[in-house]
């Protein structure tokens, strides 16, 4: 779907994917801590 809403190639559609769930698994865990943090002080 993504690749052919964008025109991309098998190949960046992967890596743009890859690099897109990189980012959303980094933030829900900075997320998560944060919220850790304020909750247990």
């Amino acid at each position: 779907m993504v690749k052919e809403s964008f025109g991309m190639t098998m190949g960046e559609a992967t890596k743009t994917i890859s690099v897109v769930q990189s980012i959303v698994a980094v933030v829900g865990l900075i997320v998560v801590l944060i919220l850790n943090a304020a909750i247990t002080v």
